[in-house]
């Protein structure tokens, strides 16, 4: 017996051990060899045909989809870092054994960061981290990674200070990341284009709090992107002969308001609106009022109103477009 096909059903359904471990013995196609080692029922058979494997990417599908001892043995033959990572991040095995077995093995930075930031698993994130030495890693998984406490770990262990600087003029929603790159953050340069160029009002804010030298100080004053840094700079600026150069100079200083935004910067407000409905005409600002509604959606915010009906106790389905949503989308059942 030579065909592949024949092979692997004598290594799945022979009557004898030793005639199904024969037919192992005598397969060569690396597919046919990851069909019986998932879906044979002896775990000699499986084993027997993952120690024939070399293919990385069917010791992987073997490692996520095979029972625990034969996934085991897969991994062990596992040398590609992307192969393991998948493993490492596999939902099947986040409460332990062969994804941990697997991510020991990771030293690849790229794949250390998918997994700080994918895995499904508490601890493994954690020490995905941990392995991270990559500046530029850390700073992915700081800005990026869905996990806080992930965040929080990555911007702990970064040092340079050019690297805390893309977070800490990132991150404006984490209060706790941004504060602890902050305070990491002291060279008086890095925090001079934060200041400058930072989205955030939060952040130029911090910056500027950390910024002393009269020299930067006037550097912000003049060229800094948006006016509140503008103004910060100046009330810190103590030459006074050198601020009235500076505001003639510089029409940036103030804001110039026109209604609920400036100008000069696009900084907004929460006042002055130019309301169209629900939506405001200049800035884009939306209101829960005064909707537009095309059946369920608004025609200017896309915001929804549905009219759930329960017609079992799993499922809801609006009345009015016909949506189906198995959780309770009103969060009252």
């Amino acid at each position: 017996m030579t065909d592949q096909n024949e092979l692997v059903d004598a290594a799945k359904n022979a009557l004898t051990i030793s005639d199904r471990l024969r037919a192992v013995e005598r397969l060569t196609d690396q597919n046919a060899l990851a069909e019986v080692a998932i879906y044979a029922k002896d775990d000699s058979v499986c084993k027997e045909a993952v120690y024939r494997l070399t293919d990385q990417n069917a010791l992987t599908k073997i490692a996520i989809h095979a029972g625990y001892d034969v996934n085991r043995e897969a991994v062990k033959r596992l040398t590609d870092q992307n192969a393991l990572a998948k493993v490492a991040i596999h939902p099947r095995y986040h409460n332990g054994g062969v994804h941990w077995e697997a991510f020991e093995r990771l030293t690849d930075q790229n794949e250390l960061v998918d997994v700080a930031m994918h895995s499904t698993n508490d601890h493994v994130r954690s020490e995905a981290v941990e392995k991270l030495t990559d500046q530029n890693a850390l700073v992915k998984v700081a800005i990026h990674a869905p996990d806080h406490s992930v965040r929080w770990k990555a911007v702990e262990r970064l040092t340079d200070q050019n690297a805390l600087a893309k977070v800490f003029m990132h991150d404006a929603t984490d209060y706790t990341v941004r504060c602890i790159a902050m305070k990491k953050l002291t060279d008086q340069n890095e925090l001079v284009d934060v200041a400058k160029n930072a989205r955030s009002k939060y952040v130029r804010r911090d910056a500027m709090k950390k910024i002393t030298g009269q020299s930067l100080l006037i550097e912000v004053a003049k060229y800094a992107n948006y006016c509140d840094a503008c103004e910060e700079a100046m009330k810190k600026i103590t030459d006074k002969h050198l601020l009235d150069d500076i505001a003639k100079m510089n029409s940036n200083s103030s804001h110039d308001w026109d209604g609920c935004q400036c100008r000069r910067c696009g900084e907004t407000r929460s006042e002055f609106h130019d309301w169209d409905g629900c939506k405001c005409r200049r800035c884009g600002e939306t209101r829960n009022e005064q909707h537009d509604w095309d059946g369920c959606y608004c025609k200017r915010c896309d915001k929804d109103r549905h009219d759930w009906d329960w017609p079992n106790t799993w499922l809801a389905v609006c009345q009015r477009c016909g949506r189906e949503e198995e959780d309770d989308p009103t969060g009252y059942r």
